[in-house]
């Protein structure tokens, strides 16, 4: 028992041939123990920084292989590779409760399809994959979902595609989706309309020039209480907000919009109907800025001549990390790291939303159904300038 939790070293200097010696030594003395992996690296925050160079990849794919020995006695795997997946799904009686999966640097792609997931999984994240789901895919009763797919079109997914997959996953308590394909008119049947009784965080991402209506009017999440949408940018999102807001109104605390078209009337009004114990997020960038703030300098890919640079490029990230009170607070201290996938299920207990707004800093000019709404400038260091306002 004092050898079945595994994690690499804490510099990513040492991922190496001693790395795979330690490793094959702890599966050792576990014996038949339950094993809680995790091989996510110090740099495994943003998008374009989850790379690895020829000797690291290398030296986790040996690492793989060793697991996959073990597969039957899997419990927690949090960064593995696709090809790891059909050797999980082969093992019988597989204990694996949390599961993260993200594709090896490129020219490694493994694509393929997902009929099934171990019946005990309860956390399940993928990250730039080419993994295919189907309606056919049967879902275990998770609690923890987010999935990262790849921009293509063929894996890629649409706001349809999350209807689809959520229909499936009442027990869920906090999912996140980049939709990366527009649904556009090939899909005319009506959606399902989906109720996640339990679901408390949702984050959603997708490109300005899509539509993600569909998806959360479509949703019923009466426990919702932190909400993270990523490009916000289509009149008709707007639109839909009011009655999203309405549904989720006793318990919703905080809402953050990102990649916002414009501050209009429309959008003010539709924040009207949110809560009055609520806070309210809008930024007209994408998340990731205010992530790079946080972790200052990143890991480009192996490619660049200079492997670390400042944080400048545009990109999504898609983390439950987004619904974190500390995540849109004004301090100034840099001393959080996020990683990919944050949370997992067993975090989902510890954590909640900070409740940003007390009832004492309402000033006499603001009536009790008024609702505070914090802009961010996108100057002063990055994403570190809010405005604050006040909306009736």
């Amino acid at each position: 028992m004092l050898w079945c939790r595994i994690s690499l070293a804490s510099s990513y200097n040492n991922v190496s041939v001693g790395t795979v010696e330690l490793v094959d030594l702890w599966l050792q003395r576990s014996r038949n123990c339950p094993l809680d992996v995790d091989l996510r690296l110090p740099f495994d925050v943003l998008p374009w920084s989850i790379a690895t160079n020829d000797k690291e990849h290398k030296a986790i794919q040996e690492i793989l292989s060793l697991l996959c020995k073990h597969s039957s006695r899997l419990r927690t795997l949090l960064r593995g590779y696709p090809e790891i997946l059909h050797r999980v799904l082969q093992a019988e009686h597989l204990p694996l409760l949390e599961l993260f999966i993200v594709d090896p640097p490129e020219g490694d792609l493994c694509i393929f399809s997902i009929d099934t997931l171990p019946r005990n999984l309860k956390s399940f994240a993928t990250f730039n994959t080419y993994i295919h789901f189907a309606p056919t895919t049967v879902w275990p009763k998770l609690e923890h979902l987010e999935l990262w797919q790849t921009d293509a079109g063929f894996s890629g997914l649409s706001a349809r595609d999350c209807l689809d997959i959520l229909s499936q996953l009442p027990s869920l308590r906090a999912a996140g989706f980049h939709v990366s394909v527009d649904d556009g008119q090939t899909r005319n049947e009506t959606p399902p309309k989906v109720e996640l009784p339990s679901l408390r965080c949702l984050v959603i991402s997708t490109f300005p020039e899509h539509d993600i209506s569909l998806l959360i009017s479509n949703l019923s999440t009466p426990s919702l209480e932190a909400v993270g949408l990523d490009g916000c940018a289509k009149r008709m999102l707007t639109d839909n907000l009011p009655n999203f807001f309405r549904q989720c109104s006793r318990t919703l605390l905080l809402a953050v919009l990102g990649q916002v078209g414009i501050i209009d009337v429309t959008l003010l009004g539709a924040l009207t109907c949110a809560p009055s114990h609520s806070h309210i997020v809008i930024c007209s960038s994408s998340f990731d800025g205010h992530v790079a703030m946080r972790v200052g300098r990143t890991r480009m890919n192996p490619s660049h001549e200079d492997r670390w640079t400042s944080v400048g490029s545009p990109g999504h990230l898609l983390s439950l990390a987004y619904t974190s009170g500390d995540m849109w607070s004004n301090l100034s201290a840099l001393d959080t790291t996020f990683s990919f996938p944050y949370w997992t299920y067993r975090d989902l207990d510890r954590w909640r939303p900070a409740a940003i707004r007390a009832d004492e800093s309402l000033s006499e000019d603001t009536g009790p159904e008024s609702i505070k709404v914090s802009i961010c400038s996108g100057q002063s260091v990055s994403h570190r300038c809010f405005s604050e306002a006040w909306l009736s």
